[in-house]
């Protein structure tokens, strides 16, 4: 299957460099909050009231397809390389990647460039995943999905309610 086989390609790096190991283990747990800092440092109302608002649909549309699908973690079913103590959670979707994007996408929607850098930083979280032997791809990309549709729906939700955006 090519999950188990993407899976395998980017774990097998895990544990063999420390610097490496070090630096996805920092994304892992540290890329939502400087992703949520960036947002705060915008001083932006609006900006706040959406990610705030896509971050908590994106948490409830994880909570509704968990009680309907359960995916083993890798470290269950395969021989891996783990480097954060895993929750025995359901894989399907990764929620540290869903939040990610959700406020990653949701700063992309009021500032472009430190969007864009939020957005990589998403990408790296949802690879740390990954990485530290926690997701298979498909988890991540799930999260990467929902992340994004959850953001998509609330900047649509918010085009119907007036915030005074100038007043930051």
């Amino acid at each position: 299957m090519i999950d188990i086989y993407l899976f395998s390609l980017l774990n097998q790096w895990a544990k063999q460099y420390a610097v490496l190991d070090n630096f996805f283990i920092f994304i892992t747990h540290f890329g939502i909050l400087i992703i949520a800092l960036m947002i705060i440092l915008t001083k932006n109302k609006k900006c706040l009231i959406h990610a705030f608002t896509a971050l908590m649909l994106a948490i409830f549309i994880d909570q509704i397809i968990n009680l309907f699908i359960y995916v083993k973690r890798p470290f269950l079913e395969n021989q891996v390389n783990l480097l954060v103590i895993p929750s025995d959670s359901s894989s399907f979707p990764s929620g540290h990647t869903l939040r990610a994007f959700a406020l990653g996408t949701a700063l992309f929607f009021y500032n472009k460039k430190q969007g864009i850098i939020a957005l990589l930083i998403a990408l790296l979280v949802g690879i740390s995943r990954i990485f530290a032997g926690v997701h298979y791809p498909s988890d991540a990309l799930g999260g990467i999905i929902i992340g994004i549709i959850a953001s998509l729906l609330t900047n649509y939700l918010l085009l119907f309610i007036p915030i005074n955006s100038s007043a930051k």
